[in-house]
């Protein structure tokens, strides 16, 4: 089953600006927006850690970025803007509504470099990352099923994550940085039920392609054994910072 979203036009009328401060806490790079709270980093590492399928995925992080060498392949987490500095005017959603202990009370980025040098050059995007969701047990849309909207919510917030990624890193000239991209089409597949019973999930979001203002990218959701749970297919246009 597919549920495509309706799509947006590029001419569509936007506020005035959209565009968000850099709010991702990414100590490993000794990115720190003002005000971070570094607790929040240090929780939230810990409590993916202790599981140990995440710790799997993230036993390559490193607590120093001065100790990447040119031939490992690091794993540098990442805390998301809507759960460091989130803003009033905007991701209530995740960094409001669904903060609380029973609903996604923890959320981790990660993203793998190609290289040493990769992470901070300007000019080569980060075209792949991964979300951590910790999901509680009032997600129940029915009979202890978590909702195919929500579903395609957590596979939104992972592709702004990723465009947020790109854009905290000062990455230029790609479309993925360049603005503020907007989802203009998202379709999804629900290959298996996501349960609402304290589960964890992780997202996958990569490029296929970043050309001018257009990006496509594909999405996948898996569960605590590998298995696919769903898939997705982005479509986003860049927007300018101000209209």
């Amino acid at each position: 089953m597919a549920r495509k979203a309706t799509t947006l036009s590029s001419e569509a009328p936007l506020p005035l600006s959209i565009a968000l401060p850099k709010r991702l806490l990414i100590p490993m790079l000794n990115i720190t927006p003002p005000d971070s709270d570094n607790s929040v980093y240090a929780s939230t590492l810990d409590y993916f850690s202790s599981v140990p399928w995440c710790h799997a995925l993230l036993r390559d992080t490193l607590c120093d970025s001065s100790t990447i060498s040119s031939t490992a392949r690091v794993t540098i987490p990442f805390i998301p803007g809507s759960r460091n500095l989130p803003l009033p005017q905007c991701e209530q959603f995740f960094g409001s509504v669904l903060a609380t202990p029973d609903t996604i009370p923890h959320m981790l980025g990660f993203f793998r470099p190609d290289d040493a040098n990769h992470a901070l050059d300007a000019q080569r995007p980060i075209t792949q990352a991964y979300l951590l969701f910790a999901l509680g047990t009032s997600l129940s849309h029915y009979n202890g099923i978590v909702s195919g909207g929500l579903v395609a919510a957590i596979f939104d917030v992972a592709a702004g994550a990723l465009i947020d990624l790109n854009t905290n890193l000062d990455k230029k000239d790609n479309a993925l940085s360049n603005g503020v991209c907007i989802a203009t089409s998202i379709k999804i597949n629900y290959l298996r039920p996501v349960v609402a019973t304290g589960c964890i999930v992780l997202a996958r979001i990569w490029v296929e392609s970043a050309e001018e203002r257009k990006v496509f990218a594909r999405g996948e959701l898996t569960g605590s054994k590998g298995e696919r749970l769903a898939e997705a297919e982005f479509y986003g246009t860049s927007f300018r910072n101000k209209l």
